[in-house]
């Protein structure tokens, strides 16, 4: 039996070091039917030109501005739909795989026809012996969303193939059939908890969703948004949490509960150290009453 063809696709927004660092990660892989195409949101760093320089067997997608990632793998699926994928394997540009990462996913997908999605294990890149995420926990009832494992030792404690409710969008493997049966990335997230929202509809189309213990990927994370604990991030984890909330939760979160979750990004912050907090409460308060004006996609901040 042959193997599907993956195509990995990579959301560069004038990041190209941490691109062009990806992209070498992956041309060590062991699995044979693998390409690559990155999109490039509207980059000013000169990062289309690097890449083809320097990658000349990499595809390019060139779009005219930032659609967010959610906005640029769909372009992708858009652009790939006649490709022949068997599977679309989303990757964060300052992320990094291990020769048999890809392989072991697919293996994971290819046990069991209803499996829609698999995530990997996901370490962070300058401590790689802590995890940042090994699946994803969401309560729509009371609209938390937890990265599973996060900031713990890698111990083997999470050696299991199980399933999860969604996995972390910075390395998740996913059948190309899902694009038509599930329907693309929900553009109005324009980035965080895209992901968790497609995952979710995977499982109500009668997809499995799983972790793969076997198959790590190093994530710098957020680098594109500023790095961690960022305006971005702040404001986007806020309004966006809601937002999937009402979505697949079938009912718009009333005023308490969406209160709750602004209580429990408030304390967040509060309990966490760092300077910057009362920056960081600014942009979760913007996201809260965005999210109640139903201002949303992209949003028209300047995250500085």
């Amino acid at each position: 039996m042959s193997e599907p063809l993956v195509y990995v696709i990579v959301v560069n927004w004038n990041r190209c070091e941490d691109t062009l660092e990806c992209l070498a990660s992956l041309e060590s892989s062991s699995y044979e039917k693998i390409k690559a195409l990155v999109v490039d949101n509207g980059s000013t760093d000169g990062s289309p030109q690097r890449i083809r320089e320097e990658f000349p067997n990499t595809g390019i997608l060139e779009l005219p501005e930032n659609v967010g990632f959610a906005g640029g793998n769909n372009a992708a699926f858009r652009h790939l739909r006649n490709a022949g994928a068997g599977y679309f394997f989303l990757l964060n540009n300052d992320a990094t795989v291990e020769d048999d990462t890809v392989s072991m996913l697919v293996a994971a997908a290819e046990s069991a026809p209803d499996i829609g999605v698999v995530g990997a294990k996901v370490l962070f890149a300058d401590d790689p012996i802590m995890l940042e995420s090994v699946g994803v926990s969401v309560n729509l009832r009371t609209g938390r969303v937890r990265q599973i494992g996060y900031r713990e030792k890698d111990t083997g404690q999470y050696s299991e193939l199980c399933k999860r409710d969604a996995v972390n969008g910075c390395a998740m493997l996913m059948r190309a059939s899902l694009v038509e049966g599930v329907g693309l990335l929900d553009e109005e997230f324009f980035c965080y908890f895209e992901e968790v929202d497609f995952c979710l509809r995977a499982s109500e189309k009668g997809y499995r969703v799983l972790y793969c213990p076997d198959a790590p990927v190093y994530h710098k994370g957020a680098a594109s948004g500023g790095g961690r604990r960022s305006p971005l991030q702040f404001y986007y984890g806020m309004r966006n949490q809601l937002l999937l909330a009402r979505k697949r939760g079938h009912g718009a979160p009333g005023f308490a509960r969406a209160a709750w979750v602004l209580a429990l990004n408030v304390l967040s912050v509060l309990r966490s150290p760092g300077k910057n907090r009362i920056e960081a409460l600014k942009w979760i308060w913007r996201g809260w009453r965005d999210y109640r004006k139903g201002q949303l996609g992209k949003a028209s901040y300047k995250f500085d």
